[in-house]
């Protein structure tokens, strides 16, 4: 019991910390994003996945606005699925990928359902 809380603590302080290193946008539009960009967050974001070369994206949409502190960001967002260490596809999550950080974030939920990042948080910015 002791491990199961001391896991699932870290789990959601860890969320919070990754949370923290995309700011919120005060402001935000859509924009349609070039293909090189596309290419870019489909390559890192699907790098984080069991098998990368399984990725299927969908929903891919370009958000950019401005911080409470005027900071220009752009993020690329949509769903992305792949396959487990079984073999099978596990079901579409969203994403979200910062052209100006690099940084690929996707939501992951464990055997029980629970966000292991914060869901809200990737919805705020997309």
């Amino acid at each position: 019991m002791t491990k199961k809380l001391t896991f699932l603590s870290f789990t959601v302080i860890s969320a919070g910390l990754l949370a923290a290193c995309m700011p919120v946008l005060k402001t935000k539009e859509r924009f349609t994003p070039t293909n090189a960009q596309v290419a870019e967050a489909q390559t890192q974001t699907a790098y984080n996945m069991k098998d990368p070369s399984s990725a299927q994206f969908r929903n891919l949409r370009g958000i950019r606005g401005k911080t409470s502190k005027g900071q220009s960001m752009s993020y690329i967002c949509g769903e992305i699925n792949g396959k487990n260490s079984f073999g099978g596809y596990v079901g579409f999550t969203p994403f979200i990928y910062d052209l100006e950080t690099k940084a690929a974030r996707i939501a992951i939920r464990d055997m029980n359902g629970i966000n292991i990042f914060d869901l809200a948080d990737i919805n705020s910015r997309c």
